[in-house]
């Protein structure tokens, strides 16, 4: 509908699971290596949870896609409450033929099927997905397959992934020999609000899209609104995009982002009891931009003081609260002051009051780590950098002079001799004597 507005190749906020738009936060990036460790670390249960919508799905799909040829994998993606029997539902994951057999023969058949498997080389991983629905009987049942094994290896592992229930039915008491055989786990978190904008613009550069199609502020109302799950970021923001595309809007703000709240709120489909209101959305947006430049403000000054400590450095970042004013006096952030260029430094303010006393701080000097001097600054030509960076020409020693005159020597020396000893060869040669014996 708004692909080609945008320039799109496909929706880019699709809730479909699908890989290929897996945004690796350090969250994300953890619970794969734990996948991957289960798989390779031989352990026999590997527990994935995390808040619904949180990616776990889409995790999964990502880790299928990796994994080698020499795995036979069979996923349970749906578990309902009325289950039945778990094992029938391991054959169907395996491509197994369940039909017509009782329970015997089919913990015969799927041992038979998982000898086979470890003798050609080929490992079974089982994949549970929503297995926060499974009974207590249930993972009862998974535990007593899991004592299939060969000698050192074991035969079959197991992965479950489900929500953060999944945690507390394992936590319970009488899930305690199940609990013992979970040999790593992971709880996956929303998003923080940094990650909540690279997501957003991951999923619209993956697209084919220009990944500032939604404003800073725009990104930090869908945080707001979503508190970081990426299935509820990919709602907001696909109806958003429709809304800006009805609208002709090249660009999403926070206006569009709160009008979708709004209808949304008056439909009946808002995710709690009450909408936030568009002055609290503002709001929050207000104190979320704030909350980021105080960051960037104090991450700037710790950079400064390590500089200071540490000596003479090429480049020093500052707050722009604590720099000269240079042009526009409403530039926010901090810049870069590079110890190659001179800096001018900030006059300190008279800081004698009428009653004799200091009442006034000098400003703080942006100077670069190594002031260069005026005289020095002023000089023309290339400029030759010293290891301190300190900006400054640097005269050559005259040692050097010394050493570059007995260089130019001894290979005027050297060439003299190969030239003589060329000459030599010449004469001494028996063409040489048969040329004099012609002559004579």
């Amino acid at each position: 509908m708004y692909e080609s507005f945008y320039g799109f190749r496909e929706k880019p906020f699709s809730l479909l699971p699908d890989p290929d738009f897996l945004y690796l936060s350090a969250k994300h990036r953890s619970a794969y290596s734990v996948l991957e460790y289960g798989l390779t670390g031989q352990a026999g249960f590997t527990v994935i949870s995390g808040e619904v919508g949180s990616g776990k799905t889409t995790l999964v799909r990502r880790f299928l896609q990796q994994v080698g040829t020499d795995t036979t994998v069979g996923l349970i993606s749906n578990t309902p409450r009325d289950f039945g029997s778990l094992l029938r539902w391991i054959m169907y994951a395996f491509d197994l033929n369940y039909q017509g057999k009782e329970t015997v023969g089919l913990h015969e058949i799927f041992t038979e099927f998982l000898i086979a498997q470890y003798a050609a080389g080929r490992r079974c991983v089982l994949i549970v997905d929503e297995a926060q629905n499974l009974e207590s009987e249930t993972l009862e049942e998974l535990r007593m397959l899991s004592n299939v094994n060969a000698s050192k290896d074991l035969l079959l592992q197991v992965v479950l992934v489900g929500q953060p229930e999944l945690a507390e039915i394992l936590n319970r008491p009488d899930m305690s020999q199940f609990a013992q055989r979970v040999a790593i786990s992971y709880h996956l978190k929303a998003l923080t609000l940094q990650e909540t904008h690279a997501y957003i613009r991951h999923r619209l550069t993956v697209a084919g899209g220009d990944a500032d199609v939604f404003t800073d502020a725009a990104c930090d109302a869908l945080y707001f609104l979503s508190k970081g799950i990426p299935r509820l970021i990919n709602g907001l923001c696909d109806i958003a995009l429709v809304y800006g595309f009805g609208e002709e809007m090249r660009q999403i703000d926070v206006d569009t982002v709160i009008s979708v709240i709004e209808d949304r709120g008056q439909s009946g489909q808002w995710m709690g009891a009450d909408p936030p209101s568009r002055e609290q959305i503002h709001e929050e947006v207000r104190r979320l931009v704030a909350s980021r430049r105080t960051k960037v403000a104090v991450r700037s000054q710790r950079v400064v003081g390590r500089q200071s400590v540490g000596g003479d450095a090429p480049f020093a970042v500052v707050p722009s609260e604590a720099t000269l004013d240079v042009g526009d006096a409403g530039d926010a952030g901090p810049r870069v002051v590079s110890a190659f260029t001179p800096q001018a430094k900030v006059p300190a303010p008279d800081v004698a009051g009428t009653d004799g006393e200091e009442n006034a701080k000098p400003e703080p000097n942006i100077a670069s780590p190594d002031p260069i001097p005026a005289a020095t600054a002023a000089r023309s030509g290339p400029r030759e950098f010293s290891p301190e960076f300190s900006g400054s020409r640097r005269e050559p020693a005259p040692e050097s002079t010394v050493y570059q005159g007995k260089l130019r020597w001894i290979l005027a020396v050297a060439s003299l001799a190969i030239f003589l000893v060329g000459v030599w060869l010449v004469l001494a040669s028996p063409r040489f004597d048969l040329l004099e014996r012609w002559l004579g």
